[in-house]
Formats: C-alpha cells, sequence, structure tokens
C-alpha cells in the first residue's frame, strides 16, 4: 500500500514540476514579447482620402483624346496649362485620382479601365513627400471604340489605388462620353491649374482644326466633280500664281454648290456642361449627304479640300462666328492663337463660307472682285457665272464679317488667350500634333445629283448608348 501511496506522490509531484515549468516558460515568453508588441511603433496607412478625377466635368471628348494624341510637347507647353507642382503622370491625362499621400518615399500606383473606351492601364509613382497628389496614368485607350461614339452616352470607369503593389481601394464612376462630333474648345480650370492667358478658363479653339480632315475619301469625288465643272482642267497650287489659285478655290466652290449645300445652323451638342464650351461639328460626309452646313462645318470642309490640293489656310474665329483665310501664295502663317500684322492679312483673301447658298448680291460681287483684282477670269463655263457671282460676293462677306470686325475692335494684332478672335492654320496645327477625327466608318457619300428620299445610313450603325456659333 505505501508502495502504491508513494507512486502516487510521485506522479502528483512530476505532474505539479511539469505544470510548474510550463508556466514558468509561458512567464518567461510573456515576459519576453510582451514589452516588444508594447514598444512597437503604430505606423500609419501610407495613402489617406481618395478620389477619382475626370478633367473636363466628368465628361469624356472622344475627339479631344484622338486629335490630342500625338500633341507634341513644346505644343503642350503653349496650348494646355502649366503642370501643377502635385501633379504627376500624362500632362494631358484625362481620367486619374486626387490621392492624399502620408508617407514620404511612397510608391502610389493607379489603375483605370472601363466598359468599352479604356483597356486596363496601370502606373506606378514615386511620392517623395507627403501631401495631397494628382496622378493621371498614361491610358491605353480604345481608339476603334472612341471613333465609333455617335452618340453621348453613359460609362462606368473604375479606379484602382495601390501601394507598394497592395491595393488600398477600387471606386467607380459613372461619367458622359460625348460623341465625336462635339467639339470642345473651352473649359474651366481645375484647381490649381493656370493658363497660358490669364483667369479661370483655358480657351481651346485649336480643336477645330481636328475636324479638317485633308485625309477623308470624299475629297476625292469632290475634286472629280470640280474637274467636271470645266472652270479648270487640273489642279497646281501654287505652281501657277495667284490667279490660279483662286480660280481652283471656285471650281471647288462651285462643285458644292452644284450638290446644293444650305445653311443649317445646329451648333448645340446633345450632352451638357457647365464647366465646358463645346459646339457640334459636322463630318464631310454629313454636310454633304444632308446638303447643309454651318459655319465651322463648310469651313472645315472647304479647307480640307483645299488643304489636299496644298493649298494653306486657316479657320478664323469671329464672336459667335467662323469663316476661312485661304493663302493665295506660299506664305509662313502666323502661329495658332495669333493673327499677324497687316501685311499678312494682305496676302490672303477671307471667304463666308456660310453663303455657298444664297443668291449673289451685285453690291457685294463689285466689292470682292476689288479684292481679286477687278478682271472677271477668262473661260469660266457660262453655266457657273452664278456660282462665280457667289464665290465673290462671299469674299467680299469674308472681308466684312472677319478683317474689318476684327481691326475695328482691336487693330492688327490679337492676343492668343483671345477665344473671340483667332486665326488657326492647319498647316501648323498638324505639326504640332493636333490630327484630323473622324469616324471609323463614316457615311456613304451619295453621287452628285442622287435624289435619296430616306436620309442615308452610316456604313456603321450607331451603338447604343455651349455652343459658340453658327
Amino acid at each position: 500500500m505505501w508502495a502504491g501511496y508513494r507512486a502516487l506522490c510521485l506522479g502528483a509531484a512530476l505532474a505539479a514540476l511539469l505544470s510548474s515549468t510550463q508556466n514558468v516558460g509561458a512567464q518567461e515568453n510573456a515576459a519576453t514579447n510582451t514589452p516588444a508588441t508594447a514598444n512597437a511603433p503604430l505606423q500609419a496607412p501610407a495613402v489617406g482620402k481618395w478620389e477619382p478625377l475626370v478633367r473636363m466635368d466628368n465628361q469624356l471628348y472622344p475627339s479631344y483624346v484622338l486629335a490630342t494624341a500625338t500633341l507634341t510637347e513644346t505644343a503642350a507647353s503653349e496650348l494646355l496649362p502649366a503642370i501643377p507642382a502635385n501633379e504627376r503622370g500624362e500632362r494631358n491625362g484625362q481620367l486619374g485620382v486626387e490621392v492624399e499621400v502620408t508617407r514620404p518615399n511612397t510608391t502610389v500606383g493607379v489603375e483605370i479601365r472601363s466598359t468599352r473606351y479604356v483597356k486596363l492601364s496601370s502606373q506606378e509613382f514615386k511620392i517623395e513627400k507627403p501631401g495631397t497628389y494628382r496622378l493621371f496614368p498614361t491610358l491605353e485607350w480604345n481608339y476603334h471604340e472612341l471613333r465609333s461614339t455617335r452618340e453621348t452616352t453613359p460609362e462606368t470607369v473604375t479606379f484602382t489605388v495601390l501601394v507598394d503593389s497592395d491595393e488600398v481601394g477600387s471606386q467607380k464612376r459613372r461619367i458622359t462620353v460625348r460623341s465625336l462630333n462635339d467639339c470642345p474648345f473651352g473649359r474651366r480650370l481645375m484647381p490649381g491649374e493656370m493658363s497660358p492667358g490669364s483667369g479661370e478658363a483655358l480657351g481651346m479653339p485649336w480643336m477645330f482644326a481636328a475636324y479638317v480632315n485633308e485625309g477623308d475619301p470624299t475629297i476625292d469625288l469632290i475634286l472629280k466633280e470640280a474637274l467636271a465643272t470645266g472652270i479648270i482642267n487640273r489642279f497646281v497650287g501654287y505652281q501657277a500664281g495667284r490667279d490660279s489659285v483662286a480660280r481652283e478655290v471656285f471650281a471647288i466652290w462651285a462643285a458644292l454648290r452644284e450638290r446644293k449645300i444650305r445653311y443649317s445652323n445646329t451648333p448645340i451638342p446633345a450632352g451638357f456642361s457647365q464647366s465646358m464650351t463645346s459646339q457640334y461639328v459636322r463630318f464631310m460626309g454629313e454636310s454633304l449627304n444632308y446638303q447643309q452646313s454651318n459655319c465651322v462645318d463648310g469651313s472645315a470642309l472647304i479647307l480640307a479640300v483645299l488643304r489636299k490640293l496644298g493649298i494653306e489656310g486657316s479657320l478664323m474665329l469671329v464672336p459667335g462666328h467662323c469663316l476661312i483665310a485661304v493663302e493665295l501664295a506660299p506664305d509662313q502663317p502666323a502661329p495658332p492663337g495669333t493673327v499677324a500684322a497687316r501685311d499678312t492679312l494682305r496676302r490672303v483673301i477671307f471667304i463666308e463660307t456660310t453663303a455657298i447658298g444664297e443668291e449673289p448680291e451685285e453690291k457685294a460681287f463689285i466689292e470682292g472682285l476689288k479684292l481679286l483684282g477687278g478682271n472677271v477670269p477668262r473661260g469660266v463655263p457660262k453655266k457657273y457665272a452664278q456660282s462665280y457671282r457667289n464665290f465673290v460676293g462671299a469674299i467680299a462677306a469674308g472681308q466684312r464679317n472677319g478683317v474689318r470686325t476684327m481691326m475695328s475692335e482691336f487693330g492688327a494684332d490679337v492676343a492668343r488667350d483671345n477665344i473671340a478672335y483667332t486665326f488657326i492654320d492647319i498647316g501648323i496645327a498638324r505639326r504640332m500634333g493636333i490630327q484630323p477625327v473622324s469616324y471609323l466608318q463614316g457615311e456613304t457619300v451619295l453621287p452628285l445629283n442622287a435624289e435619296a428620299k430616306d436620309p442615308p445610313k452610316a456604313v456603321a450603325p450607331s451603338r447604343p448608348a455651349d455652343a459658340a456659333g453658327k
């Protein structure tokens, strides 16, 4: 019995010893770990509040994205706002995020994608100092979709922020995508942005140059019809002198009159924004098929045909209106946004393109003829005598509406940031990287004199889903 009792006591003592040893170990571990945990500094998150940014008032303009995709750095410095100190990434970025960075030397990643227009795009930014930053990654646009947008439509964009490759959060923003026909030519600046000129708004009249499309295949049809008038027998551009250039311009004018194009004031875009100024502009095929154009439509159409021939010209903006200036002799044009001195103005003719469907007036004809040297050109077919009088009258109207109005108010020179009076030289615009825009599959232009009972349909069907002048 005593042996059994001793064994029981020994077992109890051993169990107590083991328990005591384990408790000591636990206490030692606690004594070792607790201070380390207690003394560890609490690290604040590297990123605080953040929100999506859409530069143009929560709207995306396909025409702007396409026209400025190849904008040169020099042009960007002249035409766009100065880069704010807290902005990083693509200078002309349309979609980005504003993020509060709380730690120095933080790597912030931004990912952006949308349903149709933006493929998954990401970029990392090394932020050295804490502060609030605007980050605009270089986006991989779906250019086919941009060129197919015929109607204003909603679009969902997903914005994601990462720190050291770890996702911080994701937000969705529903934006408005405007029609490709909508041309933005002015916007209110974001806080911190500085205009190349002055004030709180940025004038972008150079965007109208994007609707002068010298690559439109319809131009060859117009040139064929101009030759068919018999007014000229070939196109030689500047090779044969001033009078020859004026005659070629008239041949194109006469061919367009044969298509019975009439002035139609439709500048109002379908979308609306209190921060943006935009105008609806028809493309060449639309103007020809529907036999109507406003001041910008008609001016862009004629300049595109002339540029295809190597004849240089400019869009001229006056308050609430647009006309064209055509150089009858090769010259060094003024930079976009400026009008040169009087001697340059004498080397061009100004044409009021909205007059193309009007009946000629005797007074305007006499006035315009003086601007062309006073002589009626020989060999113009009798059929186009009225068209010539109309053409010369349009030159007289262009002189009145453009040069005289401008000179009476401002003199010879016009400030670059004055959106009301602006020369937009198309050749200069192209060299600056402002590209022409067009639908991926545009209007099929009907043959001359073909009567369409129903409006012509576009080759590609429409996808589901402010104004400044005549």
